[in-house]
């Protein structure tokens, strides 16, 4: 028991200095954990819009590609006829084409000039003749080249979206029109595919500028067409940030949307929030039980120690009231006796593993997301891509007689090639590293990189030198993925040099350091802007028409885990550097 008077407003203060920091960590815990989560979210959902979005845009793309091309016809002039000549025949041709393509229509018809039907191509149920429709007719003869229709109509579950196109004839004069009710159904219900990327409750939807529900990656059921409950400016936010609102069940979720200009869409993406948030409240539960114990053994040594240690326990009072301020830097001082010793350790310690708790959560929150995206897209991307890949090749050969078709199939089969290249550069970023380090040599690293892009760099005209300057010191590190990092960074400085310039991979010790030791590439390009460094190798993050933007962050991830450091900067007079700074035994010890 306490004794004296001291004694026993130190054991309040100790129970007070304990309490205090307890709940005020259990509330920033609570607080910082809730923003993490949230963040995290909003990069999950994100990731997960991003990919769609491309889908959806390459189809609506593509969509206007057969259009145009449909209407790129050679037609005669306006006013211009011949004997026994149909001058329609190029454009009934072009419409059975759009028929045949890779859509499904509901209507599919050309009008000419003066609206008068020409060409019923597919025609509604019980309806030979049909009127075009209100907006696109208006909107064509006020001049407009192509329409896409926010006017959609739900039928027996499907929803169509009408198109309207001009054709020009030789003179550029209009010459007829192009009018189509597209059925979406099935193509946005396949780009949408499924949720596992987005966990068990992921959702994704696709509705109208007003809010009406189109399709989704699910059966849409009754809600089709119907207007859903989305909070205020939901529908328009273009910041990507995370709402919270009641869906259509009744249930509460979190979700981020984002408008397809194209067509007036919003794509939404959705989970329920007890899913969004089941580790902060795991955190939370976890927070107080710890608290609870940890103000027990607070209890008891102070019950035992109060006597012993009022001088002592002023200096832990103070530094409990700085942490609670918010200062979680703060540490004990060295104090005069065992006891006092012993406790000061210990409570530096306790705040050392929480704060190295808070970041291995964020850090390892972070990964689990992309490492959970990246294998999610392969798995769902993977197998069409290759199927995509084998047909290409196959039309390819078809068409290898014709040069327009041959090139256009020259086209796709190199976009294909670069998706590939995504899906290995998002798979390398998202698998866990490990390490299996040897005893390496610079010079012997940096020819294998030299003979990997040899080729490359002889295309472009690129002379590559090696100055390895580290007079047979060695290593310990992963061959392997210590290559595949210099390849990445010679390759960025082959794409960025001018023609007949050299690219240098230098091997180097440093002045003020014997621990550690420097590789570094040099490129004799335009050299990095000043905005960018911040970015640079953040995931996704790329200035090249060609770029993934995984490439540098695969590097900075290699390096670190050899427990190295990667930069860049400038050079002055033109080009820029990436340097690379690894300790020479690190991995081995």
């Amino acid at each position: 028991m306490v004794k004296s008077s001291l004694a026993r407003r130190i054991f309040r203060c100790m129970l007070l200095g304990g309490l205090v920091p307890l709940l005020s960590m259990a509330f920033a815990s609570q607080y910082f954990g809730k923003q993490a989560i949230v963040d995290s979210e909003e990069g999950h959902l994100g990731y997960a819009m991003t990919s769609r979005m491309i889908w959806l845009k390459e189809w609506l793309h593509y969509t206007k590609k057969e259009f145009t091309y449909a209407a790129n016809i050679s037609c005669p002039k306006k006013h211009e006829s011949y004997s026994g000549h149909n001058p329609f025949r190029a454009l009934h041709r072009a419409v059975d084409s759009l028929g045949a393509g890779h859509a499904r229509y509901q209507l599919l018809a050309a009008y000419r000039d003066d609206w008068a039907l020409e060409i019923l191509s597919v025609a509604p149920p019980g309806d030979s003749s049909p009127s075009p429709p209100p907006d696109l007719k208006e909107a064509l003869s006020n001049g407009e080249d192509f329409v896409f229709s926010s006017n959609y109509t739900i039928e027996d579950g499907k929803v169509l979206m009408p198109i309207g196109k001009t054709v020009l004839d030789k003179n550029g004069e209009t010459f007829a029109f192009i009018i189509a009710k597209l059925d979406i159904t099935n193509s946005i219900g396949r780009i949408l595919g499924n949720t596992g990327d987005l966990g068990k409750s992921g959702k994704l939807y696709i509705v109208s500028n007003e809010g009406r529900y189109l399709s989704s990656n699910f059966g849409m059921g009754s809600i089709q067409g119907q207007v859903g409950k989305f909070p205020p400016g939901f529908l328009s936010d273009s910041t990507g940030a995370i709402h919270e609102y009641q869906d259509w069940r009744g249930n509460t979720v979190v979700g981020i949307s984002s408008l397809i200009d194209e067509s007036g869409w919003v794509l939404i993406a959705e989970v329920d929030k007890s899913e969004a948030y089941h580790w902060l409240y795991v955190g939370i539960s976890f927070t107080i039980a710890t608290s609870l114990i940890t103000l027990l053994l607070i209890f008891i040594i102070s019950s035992r120690s109060a006597n012993l240690l009022a001088k002592p326990m002023h200096d832990l009072a103070r530094v409990a009231r700085r942490i609670s301020e918010g200062k979680f830097g703060e540490r004990m001082p060295a104090l005069p006796d065992k006891e006092s010793q012993l406790l000061g350790a210990a409570f530096n310690q306790m705040l050392d593993r929480l704060a190295l708790s808070r970041k291995a959560l964020a850090h390892s929150a972070s990964m689990a997301a992309v490492g959970e995206l990246s294998f999610g897209i392969v798995h769902e991307m993977s197998n069409p891509l290759t199927s995509v890949k084998i047909n290409l090749q196959s039309l390819a050969r078809k068409v290898a007689d014709d040069p327009t078709y041959s090139e256009m199939a020259k086209i796709a089969s190199q976009q294909t090639a670069r998706l590939e290249n995504m899906l290995s550069d998002l798979m390398n970023y998202g698998r866990p590293i490990q390490l299996n380090p040897e005893e390496i040599q610079f010079k012997d690293l940096a020819e294998e990189t030299v003979r990997l892009l040899k080729k490359e760099a002889g295309s472009k005209g690129i002379f590559l030198h090696i100055d390895d300057l580290l007079d047979h010191h060695s290593f310990f590190g992963d061959r392997e993925y210590l290559n595949r990092a210099l390849v990445n960074l010679v390759s960025n400085a082959i794409h960025w040099s001018e023609p007949e310039c050299t690219v240098t991979l230098t091997g180097r010790l440093l002045e003020d350091d014997d621990e550690r030791f420097v590789m570094s590439v040099t490129d004799c390009g335009p050299g990095i802007k000043e905005a960018q460094f911040d970015r640079l190798f953040q995931p996704f993050f790329t200035t090249r028409r060609d770029g993934t933007g995984l490439g540098l962050a695969n590097v900075r991830k290699i390096i670190e885990h050899h427990g190295g450091e990667v930069a860049a900067e400038n050079i002055p007079g033109g080009g820029a550097r990436f340097t690379i700074k690894l300790p020479f035994r690190g991995l081995e010890i």
